[in-house]
């Protein structure tokens, strides 16, 4: 029988993961990734036990507080420091869920691990390659661009053929007690935390100019590493008393600005309006792939800027993307990921420049 350790957050999805699991047969247990102290973690560390007791599965607890903080936070902080804007999601999958204890799950004599991830596992010819789910308006495979195609075998993701609509009425019905829980948002085994709030624990404030681009000082900032290339909120607009019309309203009211540059070194952010926000090159950077040897180059791909992003036509040469429609602005250091036409994950970079 195959043995079967499953990645147990307390979510509604990796509930129903497991109960599909034992509906095939497989010898399945359960483990609860505890990777940072909260009272978020806490609660649903214990939603994890309960759910083992009622499916009558073992539970584990698995710490991997320090190894989380090394090999993601740190340079979560780090990046964030530089001006840019990574992704932890994608570190914390490579890193720790089929990282680390992939291999602790390997010494420990399982099989194969699981998780509920909305993603799919098939064949390609004779090789094995990940796939868009069913659903794919809960599609996951932007965070999993990193994942290696040696280590495909030893996972399942029984969730890639089900609706998460369907998921929900199987819970339920099963009387499983999170089946109406919220969705789980925010960082990797963190949850949903004020980002600005959680960067100043570690990175100081330092306030500086919002600028337009002539360069006219139209507010302050408090750091331009808490700021993302498109966003919009947390700005404090001083509105001075001459500015051009292009950012006005007919009746004189300011339209909404958006930060289309930083300027670390000055510690100034340059803003503008939405229309400014849409670009057509990207420069990347640190590109992997599934399938190792696999070349990207010259050839007809399909690219993502950001989770659940829509699928852009693009072609890669050298390490410039060149999309062939206008996409909304991305940051330096998040993913740029690539598919193919039928919806293969390919792999992806890390986005440098945009333009």
């Amino acid at each position: 029988m195959t043995k079967v350790i499953v990645e147990l957050s307390g979510g509604v999805d990796s509930a129903v993961t497991v109960y599909l699991l034992l509906q095939k047969s497989y010898q399945v247990d359960s483990a609860f990734f505890w990777a940072w102290n909260s009272p978020q973690v806490e609660e649903d560390k214990k939603m994890a036990a309960a759910i083992a007791r009622q499916l009558s599965i073992p539970f584990q607890v698995v710490d991997l507080r320090k190894e989380y903080h090394q090999r993601v936070i740190e340079d979560f902080f780090r990046e964030y420091a530089r001006g840019r804007v990574p992704s932890p999601d994608v570190s914390c999958n490579r890193e720790i869920k089929f990282g680390l204890f992939l291999d602790w799950a390997k010494k420990e004599g399982y099989d194969r691990v699981a998780t509920g991830h909305y993603a799919k596992l098939k064949k390609e010819g004779k090789r094995l390659a990940i796939f868009r789910p069913i659903d794919k308006s809960k599609d996951q495979t932007y965070f999993l661009y990193q994942l290696k195609e040696g280590i495909l075998p030893y996972i399942l993701w029984p969730l890639g053929d089900k609706k998460k609509e369907k998921v929900k009425k199987l819970a339920r019905r099963l009387g499983l007690p999170n089946w109406n829980r919220p969705e789980s948002m925010g960082i990797c085994f963190i949850g949903p935390v004020k980002l600005d709030k959680f960067l100043s624990q570690y990175l100081p404030i330092k306030r500086g100019e919002v600028i337009l681009p002539s360069g006219q000082i139209i507010g302050h900032h408090k750091g331009v590493y808490f700021y993302a290339l498109g966003q919009r909120h947390n700005l404090e607009i001083n509105r001075p008393s001459t500015l051009p019309w292009r950012y006005l309203y007919p009746d004189g009211g300011l339209k909404p600005l958006y930060v289309i540059k930083k300027d670390l070194a000055a510690n100034r952010l340059i803003v503008s309006l939405k229309e400014d926000c849409w670009i057509k090159k990207i420069s990347f950077s640190q590109l992997t792939t599934v399938w190792p040897e696999e070349k990207i180059e010259n050839k007809e791909v399909l690219v993502r800027l950001r989770n659940l992003g829509s699928l852009i036509p693009a072609t890669v040469e050298g390490k410039t993307i060149q999309l062939k429609k206008p996409a909304f602005i991305t940051s330096p250091g998040q993913p740029v990921v690539f598919y193919t036409l039928d919806g293969r994950l390919i792999g992806g970079g890390i986005v440098e420049e945009v333009k």
